[in-house]
């Protein structure tokens, strides 16, 4: 099959952006911007309400190895389409859903359905348009995901407080049920490719993790996003009304803020790779210095007291360190084989989305070591400093061994390994 023309390219890009822009809200909205609603309703635990968020990204996380390999054997866009649908349906079931069973259920078919989303869409760059602007693309991409996190943020927030959780969130799920429509009828006209591989074979897997370039690259997948992640979706919000009194309007602003920079930073870290030689390494410790300036302020505005906007200043160092998110994706990609482009973002994916449940996880139950200490209001339940001071700690630490990783991770200069 012969390659798409430019503007078919284009449209299709399109396409994809604007389902990964709904697909990314699904991630960012639940539970961070409506904990206490969700909280208040149900009444569950902080550990309950944040395992919405994990079930999500363990079946995301699980998915990933599953959809690396079928996406180098068939290509992207047939399993693109299906699980955009299955990521609407999810979306929709859940805020129709009457019990806390049918949230966790809604929450795992939508999570099964955004698991098709990101790869495809890299493996379908990868396929249409050539090698250099590979970087830049993933960029775009990275920064509609932020436009559709800032959507999950301040103006989700501001829909529930006017017409309630449910009613917002179901209009999302009809619109994500539109942009799949859509897609679907702009990917029609896209020359299909052939795939790299001619069979299901774990082979490029076990290649790529036995590839030792790869290991520091994977501790910082496991750590880097995840903690900006975390703070980003599961704790920023809830922390700011907890801790600095702020009201949820005024609390959804600042995750706001944090994510309009993340989007911002990494379409720069895309394209800034074509005006500094080829250099990867220099972003990759930048940003994971970032994030450890960040959760030390943090830390110390806990202990010390501060502001809200020493944090806010701590959520901006958080949201600047996506600058070596397209980065980190190109350097996976020139380390290995070029024909399993999917399968070694997969890899990547899978530990960055369970380095993400498991800093949720352990974020949840150490605020509920401390329920007899909390708070409980009308509005939720308001957790003590010493909680997240806890939380904040350990992120610190996990940020400084990611540092050291990042100091071993090999320069590619942009030149990719052997096929």
């Amino acid at each position: 099959a012969r390659a798409p023309d430019r503007r078919s390219a284009r449209l299709a890009f399109a396409a994809l952006l604007a389902l990964y822009f709904f697909s990314y809200f699904q991630r960012c909205a639940i539970p961070g911007t409506i904990f206490n609603e969700l909280q208040r309703e149900w009444s569950l635990s902080a550990s309950a309400v944040i395992a919405l968020g994990s079930v999500f990204l363990w079946i995301y996380g699980l998915m990933q190895l599953v959809v690396g390999i079928a996406a180098d054997r068939f290509g992207g866009t047939r399993m693109l389409l299906a699980g955009g649908v299955i990521l609407a349906t999810g979306a929709t079931l859940f805020p129709l859903s009457r019990s806390p069973d049918m949230l966790y259920a809604s929450r795992a078919v939508a999570a099964f359905g955004d698991s098709f989303v990101y790869l495809c869409i890299v493996k379908e760059l990868s396929l249409l348009f050539a090698p250099r602007r590979f970087a830049p693309l993933v960029g775009i991409v990275s920064f509609v995901a932020g436009c559709g996190g800032m959507a999950a943020m301040l103006p989700l927030e501001r829909a529930v407080h006017f017409f309630g959780w449910r009613h917002a969130l179901l209009a999302v799920g009809g619109s994500t049920f539109a942009v799949v429509g859509l897609a679907g009828l702009l990917l029609r006209k896209l020359n299909s490719l052939p795939p790299a591989m001619s069979a299901f074979t774990l082979r490029p897997m076990l290649d790529i993790l036995r590839n030792r370039l790869n290991w520091p690259m994977f501790v910082g997948c496991a750590i880097n996003f995840p903690l900006y992640f975390v703070i980003q979706t599961g704790l920023g919000k809830k922390f700011m009304q907890d801790f600095a009194g702020l009201s949820s309007p005024q609390a959804a602003t600042f995750t706001l803020i944090m994510m309009a920079v993340t989007a911002v930073s990494s379409l720069a870290g895309g394209l800034a790779l074509q005006h500094t030689g080829g250099r990867r390494k220099p972003y990759l410790f930048v940003g994971t210095g970032l994030l450890l300036a960040a959760m030390v302020l943090m830390l110390a505005g806990v202990l010390w007291r501060g502001g809200p906007w020493v944090f806010l200043a701590g959520y901006i160092l958080l949201a600047l360190s996506n600058i070596a998110s397209p980065i980190g994706s190109t350097v996976m990609k020139e380390l290995n084989d070029s024909r399993y482009v999917a399968q070694s973002l997969a890899l990547v994916n899978t530990l960055v989305y369970f380095g993400v449940v498991a800093w949720l996880t352990l974020s949840g139950t150490i605020l509920d070591l401390f329920q007899a200490g909390a708070v409980h209001t009308p509005d939720g339940v308001i957790y003590p400093p010493r909680a997240y001071a806890i939380v904040l700690a350990i992120f610190s630490g996990l940020a400084a061994i990611s540092l050291v990783a990042t100091c071993r991770v090999k320069e590619t200069h942009g030149t990719p390994a052997a096929s």
